[in-house]
């Protein structure tokens, strides 16, 4: 009786070692696929982003004509990302012509907020890019570094 206890025991530990291994990848599958899940949904919530961006500069430029993005002001030192993101959210009045905002911002929120980085595992932040030679052509897309706003004479891609 004493050999068959032994087998009886060894019968046990496997099976217990076998359900602990089992559910133990089981649980970092789950854990990989929610992961996989999440940075998907953070990359299409960037991509929309991007989209909304694109699509606000652009109507600036038409509506105003301002292919250089100076929001009627004179000091272009001060153009950037950020600038151009502030100014897309503020009534803009250019030779006594006011435009009304481009950008809604929800209530409550701040800009940092609002167009903060969503899969941060990928990207950092936007690249705005101005295609000078073409008639009012921008491209905004998530990038994989820090905000940046880029004027270019290259063909559009």
């Amino acid at each position: 009786m004493g050999k068959n206890s032994n087998v009886n025991i060894k019968k046990i530990s496997i099976i217990t070692l076998s359900v602990f291994v089992i559910l133990t990848i089981a649980i970092l599958a789950y854990l990989w696929l929610f992961d996989q899940s999440y940075m998907c949904n953070g990359g299409k919530a960037d991509e929309s982003n991007a989209s909304i961006l694109q699509k606000a500069i652009t109507a600036y430029m038409i509506d105003t004509n301002d292919k250089a993005l100076t929001f009627g002001e004179n000091d272009l030192a001060i153009s950037g990302f950020e600038r151009v993101l502030r100014k897309l959210h503020e009534t803009i009045k250019i030779n006594d012509v006011s435009y009304m905002p481009y950008l809604d911002l929800p209530e409550g929120m701040t800009i940092e907020e609002r167009w903060r980085i969503q899969n941060n595992r990928k990207y950092k932040g936007f690249k705005i890019t101005i295609y000078t030679k073409s008639d009012y052509k921008v491209e905004v897309v998530p990038y994989e570094y820090e905000n940046v706003l880029i004027f270019t004479d290259s063909k559009l891609p």
